[in-house]
Parts: C-alpha cells; sequence; structure tokens
C-alpha cells in the first residue's frame, strides 16, 4: 500500500513539476488582475517553491557529475590527488569546490588547470626533443606566451590573457560606447557609428594585449637572463585566405632560449639557483649536468621562479607590472 501511494505523490510531483515557475506567474498575475487575491499569492508561493525545487534538483545533478568525474582519492596528473569534494545549495544558487591536494578548485578552473597541465606536459616534451647536445639554441613554444608562463611555473604571478580581457569588460564597453557617441554626434549613419565603434574596441583590445605581452616578455626575460640565457623571440609572417578568397596578414611567434656564454655556465647559474633554495645541494657542476647541459636546463627550468627569493631581487609581478606601465 506504500509504495502505491509513493508512486501516487510521485506522479502528483512529476504534474506540478511541469509547470515552469514562469507559467504559475503568468497565472498569478491573471489571478491578480481577476481580482483573486487568495489565488494570486497561492500560485506565487507555488512558483517560488518550484523554483526552489529546480535550484536544488540542478544543483544535486552538478555534484553528482563532478563525484563521478572526479572521485575522492582520483589522481589527476600534473595537479594531485583529489582530497574532498565540497557543496552546498541555497534558494537561489548552489556552490560546488573540489579539493586537491590542499588547494580548492571551482569544477571549471579544474578543467582549466587539467588543461594547462597537459599543455605543460606536451610543451616539456616538445622540448626535450629540441634540446640536442649539439643544439646552439633550444625551441621552447610556437604562438602561446603564457605556455612558457607555465613552464616556468609562474602562474600564480602572471595573469593569462583571458582574465585581463575579462577585468576590462567594463572599460572595452565604455571605449566603445564613447566611439560609437562621437560617430553620430559627428553626422554619421547608425551603421557607420557600429563600424567605427567596433574598431575602436578592437584597437584598445590590441593595446591591451601588447601591454600584457610585454609584460609577460618581461618576466620571463628577467627570469632567463639571470641564469644566463637569452630570451629569443622569432617572428614568421603568414597570411590567411576566408571563404571569399581575401587574404589577411598574420603573425606567429616562435620563442627559443640560447645561452649567452655557453650551455655549461647557463647550467651553472641554474645550479646555485637550486644551491640557494636548499633542498638539494650540488657540488659539482659536471655531477648537476650529467651527460647534456641542454636536456639538464630544460629539466630545471621551474627552479628559475625561485631566484627572486634566493637573491633577494624584485619578484616576478613587479617586473610584469612595471613593463605593463612602461
Amino acid at each position: 500500500m506504500a509504495n502505491t501511494y509513493n508512486l501516487k505523490k510521485d506522479k502528483q510531483m512529476e504534474k506540478t513539476h511541469f509547470q515552469t515557475s514562469e507559467e504559475l506567474l503568468a497565472q498569478a498575475e491573471e489571478a491578480r488582475q481577476a481580482g483573486n487575491r487568495e489565488k494570486c499569492l497561492k500560485l506565487k508561493a507555488e512558483a517560488e517553491q518550484h523554483k526552489q525545487l529546480q535550484v536544488k534538483e540542478n544543483h544535486n545533478k552538478v555534484v553528482e557529475s563532478v563525484q563521478k568525474e572526479f572521485p575522492v582519492g582520483k589522481l589527476i596528473r600534473g595537479i594531485g590527488h583529489v582530497d574532498k569534494i565540497e557543496h552546498e545549495c541555497g534558494t537561489k544558487t548552489g556552490w560546488v569546490n573540489i579539493i586537491v591536494s590542499g588547494k580548492k578548485y571551482k569544477p571549471s578552473n579544474l578543467h582549466k588547470a587539467i588543461h594547462n597541465a597537459e599543455q605543460a606536459e606536451k610543451v616539456h616534451k616538445d622540448i626535450f626533443m629540441n634540446a640536442k647536445k649539439d643544439a646552439k639554441e633550444i625551441k621552447l613554444y610556437g604562438d602561446d606566451i603564457y605556455a612558457i608562463v607555465r613552464l616556468l611555473h609562474i602562474e600564480d604571478k602572471i595573469p593569462n590573457y583571458d582574465d585581463i580581457e575579462e577585468y576590462n569588460l567594463d572599460y572595452l564597453s565604455e571605449v566603445r560606447s564613447y566611439a560609437h557617441k562621437e560617430a553620430i554626434d559627428d553626422g554619421h549613419s547608425d551603421d557607420k557609428a557600429e563600424e567605427i565603434a567596433d574598431k575602436a574596441e578592437a584597437e584598445e583590445m590590441d593595446n591591451l594585449y601588447r601591454q600584457w605581452e610585454n609584460g609577460v616578455t618581461s618576466a620571463i626575460e628577467y627570469l632567463f637572463n639571470n641564469h644566463k640565457l637569452n630570451f629569443v623571440i622569432k617572428e614568421e609572417k603568414k597570411l590567411h585566405k576566408d571563404k571569399n578568397g581575401k587574404e589577411w596578414p598574420y603573425t606567429i611567434k616562435h620563442y627559443f632560449i640560447s645561452p649567452e656564454n655557453s650551455w655549461e655556465d647557463a647550467a651553472n647559474a641554474i645550479k646555485e639557483t637550486i644551491n640557494g633554495v636548499g633542498m638539494f645541494y650540488f657540488t659539482d657542476l659536471q655531477e648537476f649536468i650529467g651527460s647534456s647541459a641542454q636536456e639538464t636546463i630544460c629539466m630545471h627550468l621551474h627552479w628559475l621562479k625561485d631566484y627572486p627569493r634566493v637573491y633577494g631581487t624584485s619578484n616576478v609581478h613587479t617586473i610584469y607590472e612595471s613593463a605593463w606601465r612602461r
């Protein structure tokens, strides 16, 4: 008997949930206009209850999906082990956090971190393929300078460009609005004003990117130069042809490192930074280098970030911000 009752109750709930909160609110408005206050209040209460149930159901689906994708104890390569999943649901929204090796991530941020870790691993593989013993320079990565930021493990000091653009969305909107207004005031048509506004916004976005890229480049150069390595950027001009046959020029940047004096000299500078940190200590350069100074340098690039801490110089973020303001 109990099972029959629950089944009937579930069916009733399904019928109740079939109506959206928007439909219930529309019915409530009709009741209000008809002068039926009691029915109006009842429908509004049902709509609110329905909305809260939807929020909870959606939240539970998200939690279930996260728990399935990231079960406790799972090893996420390049990031760590999943410690636990925290979540809470309110009346309007809910949140889910995944704790991985003591660090808290939102699901979207963890997916981004996994992608970045995979990219960093690919960069390492590419670099080792280029780190031949007789190489005069080593290619790091092409057309993605932020991959080198990840390679050096300084993401916590240098924001990526997506964050910069998102932070400046209001400013870019103001630039666009001002350009549109100026164009209208100058007597241009609305279509022409839109074209002018698009161009003004695009130019300001380009300016933002150049400032960001300049800051990132300066920070990377700072770490390489202090370990007797040159950071070399080579530009390759290309043409993109659209579906209408129109060609657009664009540039791909390729990034390299080369020694100021010799690979052994650069390896020795990296060795001194590692010794300064104190976790490991190498007394002999040849012991540190092994069979290839180039490969050794590539294996230990993540230690470059410790130079400011060891020698008490300007930190990487300060270098980035100073270059941004120039």
